[in-house]
């Protein structure tokens, strides 16, 4: 088990919780200093696709699986969980107008929304579904769709497809209207990711010492800290691909149990937290509250969902699946791909 891969999930979605925190608290306009770098939590985002592509391919690396196997094993880990919040987002607009902020409802955008289909947000805000952080979920759905289809070719080759499909694909992006969700570069940072595990195979980064991890980490942050805010797969995907890379050399030390735990919940967390602190948000509005009465709630509050999520939601529907797969031997690595937890 490769506890760091937990470490950097719950750092990534915390600072996710903390970038969207700062949005709704402070309506992205404060500027106090603590606040203002909480807007940098958004490239948790970068972080999640980093490791994403690590995770994909350690998870096909040395097996036989098939497209469809890949697929469904996605389908298990990625819909529940997504579903679940995207629903109770389309009450929660449909009988409580205004609290969940930039998003809006109708039924094809609903449809759109569930099948990780980029449609324009009602609301206006742009390419969002219902469930406005899932945008990075089509990202990964088309990655993992890609990768999916290199799986018929040898192992050698597949870096080199899964890298053309991407390009092929941010290309016809930037050409065709209908494709333009997809021109985005970001995508490449899952290829960074895939990059550090090969590197991970061949045993050359569990050779990084400790104070070249540490040096790693400041020369990313001192990127990160000159770089304008904004998602850019060289400026901000490098560094995190850095940072990434220090942590995981570090495996051997990174065992503490509740951060491992906050890894497990990780995608939970990063479903459910706009929804607690959107509420949260509202109901300090109304009573008058500080801002910061939403930071002693609701980043509790946003645990304890994320725990629940995990145990009621995600958890049954893989058991579930892997249970009818292995029934109907449909599935053959579910056990070494369900060792690895993988997630965005």
């Amino acid at each position: 088990m490769i506890n760091s891969i937990q470490y950097l999930r719950a750092l990534a979605a915390w600072m996710v919780v903390l970038h969207h925190f700062f949005q709704i608290a402070f309506k992205s306009g404060t500027s106090d200093g603590l606040a203002y770098f909480f807007y940098y939590g958004a490239y948790g985002v970068d972080l999640f696709f980093v490791i994403s592509g690590f995770v994909i391919y350690h998870s096909i690396s040395g097996k036989v699986i098939t497209f469809k196997q890949f697929m469904l094993q996605r389908i298990a880990r990625i819909i529940p969980a997504y579903w679940f919040f995207t629903l109770l987002v389309a009450v929660l607009v449909i009988h409580y107008q205004g609290l969940i902020p930039s998003t809006a409802f109708s039924p094809l955008f609903l449809l759109k929304s569930l099948f990780f289909l980029p449609e324009n947000n009602p609301s206006g805000i742009g390419f969002y579904p219902l469930l406005t952080v899932g945008w990075t979920l089509n990202y990964e759905m088309v990655f993992y769709f890609i990768v999916a289809l290199t799986l018929i070719l040898p192992t050698k080759f597949r870096l080199v497809a899964t890298t053309l499909g991407l390009c092929l694909l941010i290309f016809a992006g930037s050409k065709l209207n209908n494709f333009s969700f997809y021109s985005n570069k970001m995508m490449l940072e899952f290829l960074f990711g895939v990059i550090v595990n090969l590197l991970w195979k061949k045993g050359l980064i569990q050779k990084i010492p400790g104070s070249a991890a540490i040096a790693f980490v400041i020369l990313a942050l001192l990127v990160i800290g000159f770089e304008k805010a904004g998602h850019h797969y060289l400026r901000t995907g490098i560094p995190c691909a850095l940072i990434f890379t220090a942590v995981i050399s570090q495996n051997h030390r990174l065992n503490h149990l509740w951060i491992i735990h906050l890894g497990n919940w990780s995608y939970s967390t990063y479903l459910c937290h706009v929804l607690i602190l959107a509420a949260l948000h509202s109901f300090a509005t109304a009573f008058g509250f500080h801002s910061l009465f939403i930071a002693c709630f609701g980043l509790p509050c946003i645990v304890i969902a994320s725990y629940l999520s995990y145990t009621f939601i995600e958890k049954p529907a893989q058991l579930y699946f892997y249970s009818f797969a292995n029934r109907k031997h449909i599935l053959t690595t579910a056990r070494e791909s369900r060792s690895l937890n993988t997630s965005i």
